[in-house]
């Protein structure tokens, strides 16, 4: 029942992700070390490939309480890049490869959870369907996004509403706790609020969106995400970093299995997803053009998701 969202926890990439977590969060900075006294937004492009590792386990509901469950792995390779087209306007676009292995064999009695997830056990059976809940790695390229930018104010505050749309990449399975995403259409629009005190290391970073997402049996996911951060730039190659992202939305809490409904068949794509992460983070400038982050990400609010363990992030970003 996890949410898998390519998304960013930084000023640039976004729809991570959910990870499912909550988590494919691709935990790249706003801000990047190259210069402390260059404005991040001023660089004419940017691509970044970012690697992720995440475990969850037990789900954590809004109507019984936490559930305990096996172990959900999941590893994401992540690819964007941005343009500045003029002086103000930006685009980008990405997408992300997952790959997730559920804990469990799927088979009765040891697995319930994973039986109730295959879809040739429905009545009728979905056979077209693929089963992810089978205890190996099930990989997928996910949701593109592509969206644009316009830079409205800048120095010391930045001001940049966007708008992002992702829509699915793959005709990828959306039953599982595997499953590699919802396989819905969602819009964003919001603003980046930045702020960067004149003659000091620090930059401050508020994203504010609304997603309208596309509905599954009438229900109703619409949600607010919030990414902030905060950076200090120990020196003009190493920036260290503390953020936070979170997502707050509707839709329904965890059905009990049911074989023979519609709605059981379609509940990770129904289900709330809501979350609060948190991590840190460090840049590492390789060159004037080549910048390398680590970050760990951990939950720390949970709603009809899977409680995300943990996430390590490694990124390599070129400007050019």
């Amino acid at each position: 029942m996890g949410e898998v969202e390519a998304r960013r926890l930084g000023a640039r990439t976004r729809f991570l992700v959910s990870l499912s977590v909550a988590s494919l969060a691709a935990a790249s900075g706003a801000a990047r070390a190259q210069d402390v006294t260059r404005d991040p937004t001023a660089r004419r492009g940017e691509m970044e490939f970012t690697y992720q590792h995440s475990e969850e386990q037990n789900l954590d509901t809004t109507n019984i309480g936490t559930i305990p469950t096996k172990l959900l792995t999941t590893q994401s390779l992540d690819f964007n890049v941005r343009y500045a087209l003029k002086e103000r306007w930006t685009i980008e676009g990405g997408l992300p490869l997952i790959s997730r292995k559920w804990g469990g064999s799927g088979k009765l009695p040891d697995d319930p959870a994973g039986y109730a997830h295959d879809p040739r056990n429905f009545i009728p059976p979905h056979n077209e369907a693929t089963f992810t809940d089978d205890g190996s790695y099930h990989t997928y390229f996910q949701d593109w996004r592509v969206g644009g930018r316009y830079l409205l104010m800048r120095d010391p505050v930045i001001i940049e509403p966007y708008l992002m749309i992702g829509f699915p990449a793959t005709d990828y399975p959306f039953l599982g706790s595997a499953a590699p995403g919802e396989h819905v259409r969602r819009e964003e629009i919001g603003s980046t609020i930045a702020y960067r005190p004149p003659f000091l290391n620090w930059y401050f970073s508020v994203e504010i969106g609304y997603q309208y997402v596309e509905k599954t049996l009438g229900v109703d996911k619409n949600a607010t995400r919030v990414d902030a951060e905060i950076v200090y730039f120990v020196n003009p190659k190493i920036a260290v970093k503390l953020f936070a992202s979170s997502k707050n939305g509707h839709g329904i809490p965890p059905p009990p299995p049911d074989l023979t409904s519609n709605t059981w068949y379609h509940h990770d794509q129904l289900l709330r997803h809501n979350y609060i992460n948190a991590g840190l983070g460090a840049d590492w400038s390789l060159s004037t053009r080549n910048v390398v982050n680590v970050s760990w990400i951990q939950m720390v609010h949970a709603e009809d998701i899977f409680h995300l363990r943990g996430a390590l992030s490694l990124s390599l970003s070129r400007g050019f």
